[in-house]
């Protein structure tokens, strides 16, 4: 049986392609900056930008909150606690974050900004707000007051109140 152009059955979709592969910059360090030179070269026309990968390598990272009352009075604020294992520094910039979440795709965190950050050194870098934990400020202290009377080998408690002592002075 013949189909029509309009019953005609939708090509699968393309097979999903490798992740390209990154050529690593030579970094080189001297005493106030870190120095990337890239393996390639590149040119930019005049008024242009762009943006090139400098970097492929893993750090030691967990997730942590930290709370700063003045960033946020009620939540935390999602971070990471980052690592530095590598030989080289890592120059400052700005850290776009993601959880490999499935097989399938990775979840978007947040951006973080990074100072520059030299080998061996430990940071928290906060990312978000994290709404899911809730802090608890109030500095009240609620004590129950009893009472207790012991009579014949028995103790009762029950609630008891407390007088006030006059100031000393």
């Amino acid at each position: 049986m013949a189909r029509s152009a309009a019953e005609a059955v939708p090509a699968p979709p393309p097979p999903a392609s490798a992740p390209a592969q990154i050529e690593t910059a030579q970094a080189a360090e001297s005493m106030t900056q870190i120095v990337f030179a890239l393996p390639y070269k590149v040119s930019v026309a005049a008024g242009q930008s762009l943006v090139l990968p400098i970097l492929d390598r893993e750090l030691p990272a967990q997730r942590i909150d930290v709370y700063q009352s003045s960033a946020d009075q009620r939540h935390p604020l999602a971070a990471i606690a980052l690592n530095n294992d590598g030989e080289t520094g890592l120059p400052p910039g700005v850290l776009t974050l993601y959880e490999q979440a499935t097989a399938a795709g990775a979840t978007y965190l947040g951006d973080a900004r990074l100072a520059a950050f030299p080998p061996g050194e430990r940071r928290m870098l906060s990312y978000a707000v994290n709404s899911k934990v809730t802090v608890d400020r109030s500095s009240e202290e609620q004590h129950a007051i009893v009472k207790a009377a012991i009579a014949q080998g028995v103790m009762r408690l029950g609630p008891g109140s407390r007088a006030k002592s006059p100031p000393i002075g």
